[in-house]
């Protein structure tokens, strides 16, 4: 689980390696290897690998799982006599891989993991990790000192690397405008981007980027239930591969698609081997009083239950949403994941899950918070394609199939239009020109329900100008890309979760794991037309389809999305004189009143409604604004005085490796 170095300097990786080797998945300190190369220090602890080549004079340090080991093997000719090889290690056949394919080996490789190369002759190192960048490798650079770990808090622990914020992803990050790119949240301290190497060779660093899915070819299948049916092979394959041999095995089922999906996946592969899982569903703490919109449903434990009784084999356990203090879960995310996190009410359930996962002995927890990027993707962007490949009857035919679940004509010509910056910007001028002139004149004009920027953000506006981010985020706070395509790889790379990955398994001794983002099945995806995903005008068709007779039909055909922390309002009064106490604090900190408008939250905090909300814009101020402003602010707060990495860098200098 711990991977450390360092190219080029006197010193040691003794406070990164106790850094990452703590927690409940932690090797005692003999375990903890290191090695003093020509030119480097490497070092492993926890349950990391390595593997050696003599030859060639290189070493590979590895994190993680491969998930095909047979198609990696015979891609390398090494199976026996058998058709296996179960004697070749993960880290050995990595190594291999590296041997043989070179730069662009990962995408040979399916699976989740990080790995570092040290080719000792040419005094060369490769960082990298699995094309979704599901697990992590960070590294900084000082003259001819260069230093990796495969969690950040292994470079956080270095009292040589300063702890300074970067302003620029700060803004991104109170904005929700994060990039994928290999900036972190600390101005010193890079990660290697998902689906990229970084080679270190002669003090030089250079990008290698490997993986280019958006340059797949489209798909196009005659017959159109065949999409599904693609699907349902790459679904099953993903949640198969991890299934893994002596692992008690859970799953977060919420009411959607795409729990369901990976729930029903995993139960049916459990069933196979006889063997028994535990789904465990988020739940309102108390009964919810206000309505939340014909659109949305805030209790999820109902369609998550039709699912349990279609599948025997599972145990079905309920987390309620307020499972862990608000509080005590907002702290795992800063002093764990050395994040805050953006989601703040969702924290309690989510460490609520993972404790509770941990204390009944389960090893894999698997999750389908991907999935409206892949599988479940309801093709938004199919009729404004259509028109741009001139299929006119094809598109009538969708614009008349969406009437029948709830589509309008005027909707239909909106997406029509595409959603991409530059069609955005024709839309707006044929409304403010055009549309909105007439509706004035003809009496029926009402303002659109655009959301802003300080509407659903703590950052200060002096701020957010000075940032350099792009000043349309200030009046409409979602931009577009120019392709679905690039929409959805740019949310899969900006999500890649390895601090959320890593801290499972560090502090719960738990394998947090996506099958929505298995390599093969996002490249399926990927590849697809957009209309496959809305056939005959349903959005989401495609998993619909595939998952038919396997889901219940409550859940496979509904329309309704459910809404995660439902009862926030009901969390955040009972938190409010806490919140009101950090909100003081907050005042206090000079780089807290440098990045977020305290006197906005002041104000949110002395006008705080009673009750439940009533609306969403209510509900935007203090879920969004507020809360969010308070997870980062009370992150900040930490970091300027001194407290956040405290017992991280004391702990880093104890000789035994589990201090």
């Amino acid at each position: 689980m711990g991977i450390a170095g360092l190219v080029g300097s006197s010193g040691d990786i003794a406070h990164s390696l106790v850094a990452l080797n703590r927690g409940a998945f932690r090797c005692a300190a003999e375990e903890v290897r290191t090695w003093r190369l020509q030119g480097a220090q490497l070092g492993i602890c926890a349950d990391a690998t390595s593997a050696e080549e003599e030859s060639s004079a290189t070493r590979l340090l590895f994190d993680g799982r491969i998930h095909d080991r047979t198609g990696l093997l015979d891609d390398l000719k090494l199976h026996d006599a058998s058709n296996s090889n179960p004697s070749v290690a993960d880290a050995s056949l990595l190594l291999y891989a590296w041997l043989r394919f070179h730069e662009d080996f990962p995408n040979r490789v399916a699976g989740e993991y990080s790995f570092a190369i040290w080719e000792a002759r040419r005094r060369r190192l490769i960082l990298g990790s699995d094309p979704l960048g599901k697990h992590g490798m960070y590294y900084w650079q000082s003259g001819n000192s260069f230093r990796f770990a495969s969690e950040i808090g292994g470079l956080l622990t270095c009292p040589e690397i300063p702890i300074v914020l970067d302003d620029i992803e700060v803004a991104r990050w109170l904005t929700r405008h994060a990039e994928s790119g290999d900036e972190t949240l600390y101005k010193s301290i890079r990660q290697v981007p998902a689906g990229q190497l970084l080679l270190l060779e002669d003090g030089k660093l250079r990008l290698h980027r490997y993986w280019r899915p958006e340059e797949l070819p489209t798909l196009r299948l005659a017959d159109p239930r065949d999409y599904a049916e693609g699907l349902l092979h790459h679904l099953q394959q993903a949640a198969r591969c991890r299934i893994y041999p002596g692992h008690a095995v859970g799953s977060h089922l919420s009411g959607g698609l795409d729990s369901s999906t990976v729930t029903t996946l995993a139960a049916g592969v459990l069933a196979e081997e006889n063997r028994t899982g535990t789904a465990f569903t988020a739940v309102p703490a108390r009964p919810l009083t206000a309505e939340i919109g014909a659109k949305r449903f805030g209790d999820e434990r109902h369609h998550a239950a039709s699912v349990i009784e279609r599948n025997p084999n599972l145990s079905h356990v309920l987390i309620p949403n307020n499972a862990t203090p608000l509080f005590d879960a907002l702290d795992h995310f800063s002093c764990e994941h050395f994040d805050p996190i953006p989601n703040a009410a969702n924290a309690p359930w989510i460490v609520g899950i993972f404790a509770e996962a941990q204390r009944r002995g389960i090893r894999t927890l698997l999750s389908g918070s991907a999935g409206n990027l892949t599988a479940s993707y309801s093709g938004p962007h199919a009729l404004s394609e259509l028109l741009a490949q001139g299929r006119w009857l094809d598109w009538l035919r969708m614009v008349r199939d969406r009437r029948q679940y709830g589509g309008s004509i005027r909707g239909s010509l909106s997406h029509s239009l595409g959603n991409s910056p530059a069609q955005a910007r024709f839309r707006s001028a044929v409304r403010d020109r055009i549309l909105t002139p007439l509706r004035r004149w003809r009496g029926n004009y009402l303002p659109p329900p655009v959301r802003g920027l300080y509407e659903i953000s703590a950052i200060r506006p002096e701020f957010f100008r000075a940032s350099g981010l792009p000043p349309q985020l200030e009046i409409n706070s979602i931009l577009q890309p120019e392709s679905s395509r690039e929409f959805r790889l740019q949310l899969l790379k900006r999500a890649q979760r390895s601090a959320v990955v890593a801290a499972a398994k560090r502090v719960f001794g738990l394998e947090y794991t996506d099958p929505m983002t298995d390599r093969r099945l996002v490249e399926y995806c990927i590849s697809l037309p957009e209309e496959a995903f809305c056939q005959r005008g349903l959005p989401r068709s495609l998993i619909r389809d595939a998952m038919q007779g396997k889901l219940p039909e409550t859940v496979r055909l509904e329309r309704r999305v459910g809404l995660q922390a439902a009862d926030a309002a009901t969390l955040m009064a009972d938190n409010r004189a806490e919140i009101a106490a950090e909100v003081e604090r907050m005042r206090s900190s000079d780089l807290v009143n440098r990045f977020i408008d305290m006197p906005a939250l002041s104000k949110l905090v002395d006008e705080w409604p009673s009750g439940d909300w009533p609306n969403d814009a209510v509900r935007f101020a203090y879920q969004n604004k507020l809360l969010r402003g308070v997870s980062f602010g009370r992150f900040a707060r930490c970091i300027e005085d001194g407290s956040l990495f405290a017992s991280l860098r004391q702990g880093s200098s104890a000789p035994d490796a589990r201090a």
